[in-house]
């Protein structure tokens, strides 16, 4: 069984940062990824002010943060882990095809954004549906936009929404939205929002680009920017069930620390109502300090 000084879950840019910062410190670590280098950044049809890429989409950007690896000649496992477990004073990682240990384990394993489940979902993303209102408002300013709220992080980036858009269009399933009251107070405060409770889009229209699209009772909307804020499911499953929350979030003190000792996590699969690429590279660089002092 081969063994790590530290053993980092999850090759997005928390990931690839801290096992970066630990292995330019000398430290024996390895990084485990199932799936695409970069994460989320994949699926991000553009990102604004990525620092010395003012523009870049997310493909590319996920191809230079996975560059960074390669030239550093980080250890690298591309493998899904099963499940992770603490053994005396190091931690066992079954993965699908190994075995390796760790004295210190870093999840940084991320998120899936929950989605509508629409035929047209996939062709429509990059062209007037966006998963993220702070990352991809701006590209429908003075148009009217559209939040799916099934979820009560959808309340804050309905409020940025506002700032932007000629009229924000919030659609619940429920009977009232999910949300801090203070969040909601605030989107009620705002003359460009319009409210429909107990409805569901059902169908997205539009030839290259979203035109509009049609609730559940027939109704047709023009929409040119669509944002389905329904939720987050945390990749989560391989971790013990002591340290996540109910929603399935590791729950971590000030130092990304868990309940379990040398157990850390940083980035998306913490619970926070922003889930952007510099939050996860900012708490690698501060997990770094904490760990090497």
């Amino acid at each position: 069984m081969t063994h790590y000084e530290y053993a980092v879950i999850g090759m997005g840019p928390g990931g690839i940062q801290i096992a970066l910062n630990l292995f330019k410190a000398g430290k024996n670590v390895v990084i485990i990824e199932k799936s695409t280098p970069g994460g989320k950044v994949n699926i991000a049809p553009r990102i604004d002010n990525y620092p010395g890429y003012p523009k870049i989409n997310g493909p590319d950007l996920a191809f230079v943060l996975f560059d960074r690896i390669n030239e550093a000649e980080v250890p690298s496992i591309y493998d899904e882990v099963k499940e992770v477990k603490k053994v005396d004073d190091k931690f066992i990682l079954t993965l699908l095809g190994d075995t390796i240990s760790a004295d210190k384990v870093i999840v940084a394993s991320g998120t899936l954004e929950k989605k509508i489940g629409l035929k047209d979902e996939d062709r429509f993303f990059g062209h007037g549906l966006s998963y993220c209102a702070i990352c991809d408002g701006h590209f429908f300013k003075d148009q009217i936009n559209m939040v799916i709220a099934q979820d009560k992080y959808a309340i804050s980036e309905a409020i940025y929404l506002t700032s932007l858009a000629k009229e924000v269009i919030v659609v619940t399933s429920f009977e009232t939205l999910k949300g801090d009251k203070r969040n909601l107070d605030e989107l009620a405060s705002k003359d460009n929002v319009k409210y429909i409770y107990n409805r569901k889009v059902v169908e997205l229209n539009g030839v290259n680009a979203l035109e509009s699209v049609t609730l559940d009772d027939g109704t047709v909307l023009p929409v040119k920017g669509l944002f389905p804020l329904m939720g987050y499911i945390p990749n989560s499953q391989f971790l013990p069930k002591e340290i996540l929350n109910d929603d399935g979030f590791v729950i971590t003190d000030k130092n990304f620390e868990t309940s379990i000792p040398g157990l850390y996590a940083i980035g998306d699969i913490m619970e926070r109502e922003l889930k952007q690429i510099y939050l996860a590279e900012s708490d690698a660089n501060r997990l770094t300090k904490v760990l090497l002092g």
